[in-house]
């Protein structure tokens, strides 16, 4: 039993750390094509 619940913390704090990292990643791309978009806006115009 206790073996069993120290493996679930770790995979909770495993995937925790997961969803951080990805919610991290996911709002530098969004600057970038942010940024990226911008930039063909204006080359556009």
């Amino acid at each position: 039993m206790m073996t069993d619940r120290a493996n679930s913390q770790v995979d909770l704090g495993s995937l925790f750390r997961y969803l951080l990292w990805c919610n991290h990643c996911s709002h530098i791309y969004r600057h970038a094509f942010k940024r990226l978009a911008i930039k063909r806006d204006s080359a556009l115009s």
